[in-house]
């Protein structure tokens, strides 16, 4: 399964409603629509039971979790970066040519070697670095003789274009405000911190969701999310009509791939469009800020373009306006609603297929309906307002309420 809705509460009052929602994420993306969870230690627990923050602010979050894309873009050959390690009662000595298999990836081609002292084993180091692993996953070796708790993580890859981010929950504008914080890489230490330099190698952490409160903390908001390894696509439209409009969701998160001109993703870089360019949430008109990790000169080589409000929000086709494209406020024509592509910069300037631009009026929320956006393989998506976490639900500085982001859905 690659898609999933949810209809639930959102409150954060006690325990019990904060782990209940941070759940609600985790459960959509690993278990309904096929994510992978990363091998990170320091992640909470599944089910989450992070405590119930007695702050505001990403240094008062209380949880995170890692995750890693496993479509074939992502794979690649393990890095001879030392790998975390562990466990006891392992034969003492000096290992070499053993198998590394990928718990996620089933990939068995890489080689190490290893030295086991007192009964610990070291950290393996990569002799051939094989290929079709994903980073972030555990790996297992063989031929180590009898012993417990060796946990080996793949931290980096030295060739494909990775994907792993983490998520961190918390509180906003007040300690009863959901939030959700997000870092995005292409390796880990193993230990939960996103490898790389902010803005250059890695993505800026910043924040997902409006983290104000919800317009209700009793009614039942619908929720919508996807995962498609076909296209390397991640979506989440978290709690749609949370915040001011019927449009407005409490936040969301898009994380895809490039494409080329046939529609098919490629490792040019993975792009991500949020709720703000800080950790500090935009409440009232967020922009969809947007950032794009390139592969052009190996993994996480350079973020595009550079992070402010002008810049991130300028990936609609129509810019920073008040309106819809050419100020039209319906679009069918034949029984056919025109949907506007989006751009992304890798540094160069491309088109997106899987993700569009429509009019509330011509594809309603919640409604789905078949597009070739790029090329001729119609894709399915699905109209989800303004995901990005603000009062109005809308995006790009629009004031204009009548727009909806199309998000690719299957």
């Amino acid at each position: 399964m690659t898609t999933a809705s949810t209809s639930a509460v959102l409150a954060q009052t006690t325990q019990a409603q904060f782990d209940a929602w941070v759940q609600e994420v985790y459960t959509n993306l690993v278990t309904n629509c096929g994510l992978t969870q990363a091998n990170d230690t320091g992640q909470a627990a599944v089910p989450f039971a992070g405590a119930l923050p007695t702050g505001t602010g990403v240094a008062n979050a209380t949880g995170y979790y890692v995750f890693t894309f496993n479509d074939s873009l992502a794979e690649g050959s393990l890095s001879t970066t030392a790998l975390t390690s562990g466990g006891s009662g392992y034969t003492s000595t000096s290992y070499t040519g053993i198998t590394v298999t990928g718990v996620t990836s089933g990939a068995t081609s890489a080689r190490a070697s290893l030295t086991v002292t007192g009964g610990v084993a070291g950290n393996l180091t990569i002799t051939t670095a094989g290929s079709g692993y994903v980073v972030g996953e555990k790996l297992t070796v063989t031929g180590i003789g009898a012993g417990t708790g060796a946990n080996w993580t793949a931290a980096a890859l030295s060739s494909g274009a990775p994907v792993i981010f983490r998520l961190d929950f918390g509180a906003g504008s007040a300690t009863t405000s959901p939030q959700v914080w997000i870092t995005l890489g292409a390796g880990t230490n193993g230990a939960g911190t996103i490898a790389g330099t902010a803005g250059t190698s890695r993505m800026t952490q910043v924040a997902a969701f409006n983290g104000s409160a919800p317009n209700s903390t009793s009614a039942a908001y619908n929720s919508r999310y996807v995962y498609n390894s076909t296209y390397g696509y991640l979506g989440i439209a978290f709690k749609l009509g949370a915040q001011g409009s019927a449009a407005g969701a409490a936040g969301g998160l898009i994380i895809f791939r490039t494409c080329d001109t046939n529609g098919n993703a490629t490792s040019n870089a993975v792009c991500m469009i949020c709720n703000s360019t800080t950790t500090t949430a935009v409440n009232t008109a967020s922009a969809g800020a947007m950032q794009c990790m390139s592969y052009n000169s190996g993994a996480g080589s350079t973020v595009y373009p550079t992070l402010s409000a002008a810049a991130s929000i300028a990936w609609t086709a129509n810019g920073a306006t008040t309106q819809f494209m050419f100020g039209l406020t319906a679009t069918i024509e034949n029984s056919i609603a025109f949907i506007q592509p989006i751009y992304t910069i890798d540094p160069s300037i491309r088109f997106s297929a899987f993700n569009g631009l429509g009019l509330q009026n011509d594809f309603p929320i919640g409604n789905t309906a078949s597009y070739a956006m790029i090329g001729s393989t119609a894709l399915t998506f699905i109209s989800v307002g303004g995901p990005f976490g603000n009062s109005i639900g809308e995006f790009a500085a629009q004031a204009y309420t009548g727009n909806t982001f199309c998000m690719l859905w299957q």
